[in-house]
């Protein structure tokens, strides 16, 4: 705020008499999910998506194997985090196939397991 009350924003050293304040943006960590909603194929149904400690997992029913690979391809380029698929069941006839994935930046338990296992 200027010494006169006005506001102003500047990228210079304010001036004497001046009061300086920082203004933050609350980033939309979990916003990935709406727009990964938004920018799904046809084919993908979003049945449910669970948060639990930073982790998201989301089920969702699927047409084929392509749009489906599509859709994890998609959540991990949106989500900004490794994508792992937990479940999978491929569609048969007139049935839908479904599938479970799951977003975390937390180390995959499994993998460390096998890392120390091939030692």
């Amino acid at each position: 705020m200027q010494p006169d009350g006005k506001l102003g924003f500047s990228d210079k050293p304010c001036a004497d008499g001046a009061i300086q304040e920082k203004i933050t943006i609350k980033s939309n960590s979990v916003d990935w999910v709406s727009r990964l909603r938004s920018e799904k194929p046809t084919s993908i149904q979003i049945i449910d998506v669970l948060r639990e400690d930073g982790d998201v997992t989301i089920k969702y029913e699927f047409t084929t194997k392509p749009a489906s690979n599509e859709f994890i391809k998609l959540a991990n380029n949106v989500s900004n985090m490794p994508v792992v698929l937990m479940k999978y069941v491929e569609p048969k006839g007139n049935t839908l196939g479904h599938a479970e994935i799951k977003a975390s930046n937390k180390p995959n338990p499994l993998f460390n397991k096998l890392k120390h296992a091939n030692k």
